[in-house]
């Protein structure tokens, strides 16, 4: 099956008149498993939606494709300035075109491969770094479910997260906190090597974390942020 190698899209080209990174307000975090010996064929398909978004949609602010280290699992992070964006985004050539190919490529297929692992999230906060794209290798996610009641609480930590983010590390070169709907939170953020991930993990957020995760998140800090922390090579990353 021939695919488009890897590639990387630089920016500026084609962006509609109000689309900004600076003004994200949804994402999607789609999980997708690879049917067995297709792996591969997976990650490839998603090199030809790199392609499809930067020729398409303008208003698809941040788009990446991530795969774990056993290559069994791909994830599909993507960012909008709004909610018209986003539908346009599911309305595009990329699903049509996975919908197609997706009883090939993914296990359970299109409906139940899929349509089930789609997480639409309001961003309830990010850092990004200007031209930062070639250099993004590692990305990681951490699912969090806020204990009853403190919904609004951990929303509000993550906010000022951003902030630690921001003031203190340059090589976490993308963080996002983001809201699934009710208890359920997110964390997604990008990095250029080993090291940065490394440093963010030991610095201020994963501090102020392990303080108040106790009181915010459903399991604490060892199993409910650490056991759930998920780590991935980035294979496509386009950022407007």
């Amino acid at each position: 099956m021939d695919y488009f190698p890897h590639l990387l899209f630089f920016l500026g080209v084609n962006m509609s008149a109000n689309a900004s990174i600076e003004n994200q307000t949804r994402a999607s975090y789609i999980q997708l498993t690879a049917q067995s010996g297709k792996e591969a064929d997976l990650a490839g398909f998603l090199g030809v939606g790199a392609q499809l978004v930067y020729e398409t949609e303008p208003d698809t602010l941040l788009w990446s494709a991530l795969q774990s280290q056993d290559k069994k699992t791909l994830v599909i992070f993507d960012t909008f300035g709004s909610q018209a964006a986003q539908d346009a985004h599911f309305a595009g050539k990329i699903p049509q075109a996975l919908s197609g190919k997706a009883h090939e490529l993914v296990e359970g297929g299109w409906d139940n491969g899929v349509i089930p692992n789609i997480n639409n999230a309001d961003i309830l906060a990010f850092k990004t770094t200007p031209n930062a794209m070639s250099n993004v290798k590692i990305a990681t996610f951490i699912p969090l479910t806020a204990k009853a009641g403190e919904e609004e609480n951990l929303a509000g930590f993550l906010k000022q997260g951003a902030q630690i983010v921001k003031d203190n590390e340059p090589d976490t070169l993308h963080w996002y906190a983001i809201h699934f709907g009710g208890n359920k939170f997110g964390i997604v953020d990008f990095f250029p090597n080993q090291a940065a991930v490394d440093f963010h993990f030991a610095g201020g957020v994963a501090q102020a974390m392990q303080q108040h995760a106790s009181t915010l998140v459903e399991g604490g800090w060892e199993d409910g942020v650490v056991a759930g922390i998920q780590a991935f090579s980035v294979i496509e990353f386009i950022k407007r």
